[in-house]
């Protein structure tokens, strides 16, 4: 009597267990190559047609911005940026948007310090029915 039971409580465990979070909700980390101090999923691709790339000659300045596609869900994406840009030395500033289309700035260094310079991070996630569409990564350096 007790072994159906506590094969059905197994079961039930375990069913509960594994659909709390599948492959496709987890998001991979990858070195972005275009910028190596920040992460895109594994699951996104660079767009080359859309991004561009330059350097200021006169002031030093380097702009990136960079788009990448694919697919993932928009709350997910966030909280990917939120938690794998501090793990660069990127640090929150400020958050803003709602569903559908959210911008997070960041900063790294320090641009006071002529030795260190600094850096301005955007990342931007445009939606369309809770799935993610694009990201857009921009960047300035000092």
């Amino acid at each position: 009597m007790m072994k159906p039971f506590a094969l059905t409580l197994l079961l039930a465990g375990a069913v509960m267990c594994c659909g709390c979070v599948t492959n496709e909700d987890v998001l991979v980390p990858r070195p972005c190559s275009q910028m190596r101090d920040v992460d895109v999923p594994t699951r996104f691709t660079f767009d080359a047609m859309q991004s561009f790339d330059f350097a200021d000659m006169t002031t030093k300045e380097r702009f990136a911005v960079h788009y990448f596609r694919g697919k993932a869900p928009f709350d997910r994406l966030i909280d990917f940026y939120r938690k794998n840009m501090p793990v660069h030395g990127w640090r929150l500033r400020q958050e803003v948007g709602s569903r559908g289309l959210k911008t997070l700035y960041f900063k790294k260094g320090n641009p006071e310090s002529s030795k260190t310079g600094g850096s301005t991070g955007i990342v931007a996630v445009f939606s369309t029915d809770g799935t993610v569409g694009s990201i857009q990564i921009s960047r300035i350096e000092q």
